[in-house]
């Protein structure tokens, strides 16, 4: 008589996690991605401002550059209208944009010429080449949330292309006699390396209470930039609010330098009461510099290094690295 064979039971397959299970995994992949996302935001964030210090460094070279062409940097505006045009106009052959450069130095039926480029940008006829909507690639800052390249307000010598960087007119600015307009006569010039006026210029016109610019309108050359290319800022981020972008006074066209809608366009100031502590600081104006990085703002000096300086920096060290013959020893910041 046979034995009974034994019988072997098999475990039925598991078809899905537990609760505890499921809970555990969901728990490990959030820990990770905590850890994770602050590096990746931390590491974009990093590759931004490094962008953004390229671009600053390539503005700084291009500066250099014009110096060894015109023995001068340019000057921050052709005269003292609205209508005058800025520092970017003449640096246009030196950013490879000598295209747009011709057509802003192209005489045209009721726009005159002066210091390199179309005196009068408020010109139908020069409106019409289409010169002012040339977007220059690098002055754009990869950080800034920009929506528009462009400005949107309708300003005298508007309409025109937009930018994230500034060249830095000092800490000094002084009001018109009769409270209408911003000059620095030659005993209050503007102390950077940019000056709104040139040592000679900006003289008051005898009895108009009117301010007049002389025909020749240089930049400073190297050589008055007495506390040293390296200890002196060039050109640095705007302060830009994010409701503001295209907007008349802190985002006009870059091709601009006037208080009428563009004085803080394409010029910023390092003023004593700082930097603009974020996008959306409400005890700063447009005459600032600030960022949309976290912390800092990026600066180019006149030797061509580029650094990213703290938001919190003490106002007088940043005045007087804006200020290019103010004598202090500003090194250590």
């Amino acid at each position: 008589m046979r034995s009974p064979q034994p019988t072997h039971q098999t475990a039925s397959p598991r078809t899905a996690f537990t609760l505890v299970e499921l809970l555990t995994v969901i728990a490990i992949i959030a820990t990770l991605i905590g850890l994770f996302l602050p590096a990746v935001q931390g590491a974009r964030e990093a590759a931004r401002r490094s962008q953004c210090g390229h671009h600053l460094r390539q503005l700084a070279q291009a500066f250099h550059t014009h110096h060894d062409a015109k023995r001068h940097l340019p000057y921050a505006r052709s005269g003292n209208k609205p209508s005058s045009h800025s520092w970017v106009v003449v640096m246009l052959p030196f950013v490879e944009e000598r295209a747009a450069h011709e057509l802003f130095t192209t005489a045209r039926p009721g726009a005159s010429l002066r210091d390199g480029g179309v005196q009068d940008l408020t010109n139908a006829v020069f409106h019409s080449t289409g010169a002012m909507r040339t977007a220059i690639p690098m002055m754009f800052c990869p950080a800034s949330p920009r929506p528009v390249r462009f400005t949107t307000d309708p300003v005298p010598g508007g309409n025109g292309a937009c930018g994230d960087y500034a060249a830095n007119a000092g800490d000094r600015q002084v009001h018109h006699p009769d409270g209408s307009i911003w000059y620095e006569p030659p005993e209050y010039q503007s102390t950077g390396p940019f000056p709104l006026a040139p040592a000679y210029s900006l003289k008051q016109a005898s009895g108009t209470g009117q301010s007049v610019m002389p025909l020749a309108n240089p930049g400073l050359p190297f050589k008055a930039i007495t506390d040293g290319l390296s200890r002196t800022i060039f050109a640095g981020e705007k302060h830009i609010p994010p409701d503001q972008f295209g907007r008349s006074g802190y985002d006009n066209t870059l091709y601009v330098t006037h208080n009428d809608g563009g004085l803080h366009s394409s010029v910023r100031m390092t003023l004593d009461i700082g930097l603009a502590m974020s996008p959306t600081d409400p005890t700063v104006s447009s005459h600032v510099f600030g960022s949309f990085h976290p912390e800092t703002v990026v600066f180019a000096f006149g030797d061509g290094h580029v650094q990213s300086v703290s938001k919190s920096i003490a106002g007088s060290v940043l005045a007087s690295l804006g200020q290019r013959a103010d004598g202090n020893d500003s090194d250590r910041f």
